[in-house]
C-alpha cells in the first residue's frame, strides 16, 4: 500500500500544495471523529442496546456543530 502511495506522490505535479493535502486529510479525520463522538449508545432497562444522539441528549453541545 505504501509503495502505491509513494508512486502516486511522485506522479503528482511539483506545484501541488502538500500543506493543503494535509489539511484536507485532517478535516476528513475530524468529521469522522466528530460523528463517532455524537453517537451515544446505551443499554436500556431490558438489556437491549439503544442508540442515542449526543446533540439531542446534551443541548449545550449543539454549538459545536
Amino acid at each position: 500500500m505504501w509503495v502505491n502511495a509513494r508512486e502516486m506522490a511522485q506522479m503528482a505535479p511539483p506545484e501541488r500544495n502538500r500543506w493543503v493535502d494535509f489539511l484536507r486529510a485532517l478535516s476528513i479525520l475530524a468529521v469522522v471523529f466528530g460523528h463517532w463522538l455524537v453517537a451515544a449508545p446505551y443499554i436500556d432497562s431490558s438489556g437491549a442496546v439503544q442508540g442515542g444522539h449526543l446533540l439531542g441528549i446534551l443541548s449545550w453541545s449543539q454549538w459545536l456543530t
